[in-house]
């Protein structure tokens, strides 16, 4: 055991193609409050709540926690959020603060996946994506759920393609859900779905006009499975 989820990260052996490719996975099964940010370098790691109701907070009594509660940078850095599959386990990461405003999550040069039985919520800041901020990575959305946010940029802003499959709902108080901008090294950022969207989420690109591409379908969905997911996209 870890006194802190950093330790735990800290842990983690180093990426290596050859004597370490794959993630670690960090089981918690109690509430963790956080007064700094979880920083994920050069690491594969995978969180897992393995209980019912796991919540991860920011410390707001005393003297608040102000930065982003996650930051995933560089090459060969992930993070995964997973709950364990059982019936009742669940894992809530909210971004409620009463001080100034940040991303839950920031990624840049790095991946970030959400998976069933995960909750990202309640945060509010416009400078960026409310939920996530991802610049030049990879955002990959197989399930769970993103609610509850404001700020104009969406609740996950990313200058690159976002993959989406399953049953991720994005439900947000004000603005988009997804906000695709322009990276200056690949071009127009896309929304690729990978396989068949169950669950509901709205859309915008920043510089959407007539013959640009901006949805796509990936990996191995069909026609048919692409034409019915469509539907669950505004």
């Amino acid at each position: 055991y870890y006194k802190t989820l950093q330790e735990a990260v800290e842990a983690v052996a180093v990426y290596d193609e050859a004597a370490n490719p794959d993630a670690t996975t960090i089981q918690i099964s109690k509430p963790i409050v956080f007064d700094s940010t979880v920083e994920i370098s050069g690491r594969k790691v995978n969180i897992q709540s393995t209980a019912a109701d796991v919540t991860i907070t920011r410390k707001t009594e005393g003297e608040p926690f102000k930065g982003a509660m996650f930051s995933v940078k560089g090459a060969n850095s992930q993070l995964q959020f997973f709950a364990d599959g059982s019936l009742d386990s669940s894992l809530t990461i909210s971004g409620l603060t009463t001080s100034d405003k940040v991303e839950i999550i920031d990624v840049f040069d790095a991946t970030f996946a959400l998976n069933p039985g995960v909750t990202l919520k309640d945060n509010d800041y416009t400078a960026g994506g409310s939920a996530i901020t991802c610049h030049n990575g990879t955002i990959v959305l197989a399930g769970g759920n993103v609610t509850g946010y404001l700020g104009g940029m969406g609740a996950i802003y990313s200058d690159t393609d976002v993959y989406v499959q399953g049953d991720i709902n994005i439900n947000t108080s004000n603005g988009s859900g997804i906000s695709l901008y322009q990276n200056e090294n690949s071009g127009n950022a896309k929304l690729i779905i990978t396989d068949t969207l169950t669950g509901k989420i709205s859309f915008v690109h920043a510089y959407e006009r007539d013959g640009l591409e901006v949805i796509r379908g990936g990996g191995s969905i069909s026609t048919e499975e692409f034409q019915s997911s469509l539907k669950k996209i505004s």
